[in-house]
């Protein structure tokens, strides 16, 4: 089988300004896994510029300027400098990408009609995966849209009322016009079936995110008293409740212990700052982005993990924490609560209090961890179920019942709405 991924993010070795996010990630290692598969695979991300690869199994598209200049259609111009015109609400540069991604159609057109692909995997649901779904329109392909969260109704995810509506709109009429949507995680189902009154889509899957394959080996040692929090520090990850929880159990643990924040600073200090200003900067460790080998170098002598995100669609660092028999201290209304769950795994916490917080810290101390029993767990997101599961996703979807008129009326009512 031959499937073309479009995306308009990726996590490449081959890319050196990938961004090193939890989706770049998950979109290669989704990549890699159908690939491993048996299947032709072939990956346009829309933010690289460079020449092909085929490193990690799939073919990563090459991306050059000039080409992206000669595919230009002149209608896709028109409409797009004509909705950059109306989008009045937006900043200068979210204009600018409205028309840039339109331009883009024809480029995308160019690739399906050169490949041939059998399916097209399309990541996300913004304005930037617009033009991969209107070519595959256009060239009359099969598609899906695998969502990773749900940014439309997730109040701390920085995009303005306008970009949010897009994906609450757009996911409305695809859903309607039988194109298959997979989300990684049954909480991301149950909102959006909330939200569109209760009807449920024959179309709308789940499909579990797995574990990427790094070779790293589990070692049996004595774990040391740290807790290791990954993820990029910005306010949806919600770093600073965890350096408000560890204030207050100072003096309250007969021993103290250490918590790793690795990621990309995003909050420029301020979390280095409020440590240090609470008093706990000694055991608050800012390593950085880190390779993930030296994540899982950490992870193996640890304690456990936290995510302490006010929104999380599947919550990948406390699945890798699994794998080394780390339980996870999260929160239990995240969306990604419902599938990484299990009592002798996770402690979940109730209440968004910085008390409820401490208090499921010390519970992950003072308990009795069975680790073969969490690492076993953890193979319920093994990449060949996750590649199975995609695979009958595939085959279950056919040409959906939709047109090109369908999204142009919608984006017409929806540019000049402005909401």
């Amino acid at each position: 089988m031959r499937i073309l991924v479009s995306t308009p993010t990726l996590c490449h070795p081959d890319f050196p300004h990938s961004p090193n996010t939890g989706l770049g990630l998950m979109v290669s290692s989704i990549s890699e896994a159908l690939y491993k598969s048996g299947n032709e695979v072939y990956v346009n991300n829309s933010s690289f510029f460079g020449a092909s690869s085929k490193r990690l199994g799939y073919c990563l598209l090459s991306r050059r300027l000039y080409a992206l200049l000669f595919s230009s259609k002149w209608k896709d111009i028109f409409r797009g400098f004509k909705y950059a015109i109306m989008a009045k609400e937006e900043s200068i540069w979210a204009r600018y990408n409205i028309f840039k991604y339109y331009f883009s159609i024809g480029y995308n057109e160019k690739i399906i009609k050169r490949l041939t692909p059998d399916y097209i995997h399309i990541h996300g649901l913004t304005i930037n995966t617009l033009p991969f779904i209107i070519a595959a329109v256009r060239r009359n392909v099969s598609f899906v849209i695998t969502l990773h969260g749900l940014n439309s109704l997730n109040e701390s995810i920085n995009l303005s009322s306008f970009a949010k509506a897009f994906e609450f709109k757009m996911l409305q009429l695809l859903l309607e016009g039988q194109v298959g949507v997979s989300v990684v995680s049954s909480g991301i189902q149950k909102k959006i079936i909330e939200e569109f009154g209760g009807k449920r889509y024959p179309t709308l899957k789940v499909i579990l995110n797995a574990i990427p394959s790094v070779q790293t080996t589990y070692l049996d040692v004595i774990r040391k008293r740290q807790i290791v929090c990954v993820g990029n520090i910005n306010q949806n990850k919600n770093q600073e409740q965890l350096i408000r929880a560890i204030a207050l159990l100072q003096g309250q643990m007969e021993e103290y212990f250490h918590v790793f924040f690795i990621g990309n600073d995003n909050l420029h200090g301020k979390l280095q700052n409020q440590a240090l200003l609470l008093g706990v900067d000694k055991f608050c460790h800012f390593t950085g982005s880190l390779p993930h080998k030296e994540v899982f170098s950490l992870m193996n002598e640890s304690w456990c993990t936290c995510l302490l995100s006010k929104e999380e669609g599947f919550g990948l660092s406390l699945i890798e924490g699994y794998r080394f028999g780390l339980p996870a201290i999260c929160f239990s209304d995240i969306d990604a609560a419902y599938d990484i769950y299990d009592d002798k795994c996770t402690v979940l916490i109730k209440e968004r209090t910085d008390e409820a917080v401490s208090y499921a810290i010390s519970e992950a101390f003072s308990r009795y961890w069975d680790r073969d029993y969490i690492r076993k767990f953890s193979f319920k997101f093994s990449l060949d179920l996750m590649s199975e599961g995609y695979m009958d996703f595939f085959k279950e979807s056919c040409l959906p019942n939709l047109n090109e008129h369908n999204i142009n009326v919608l984006m017409d009512e929806y540019m000049s709405s402005g909401k």
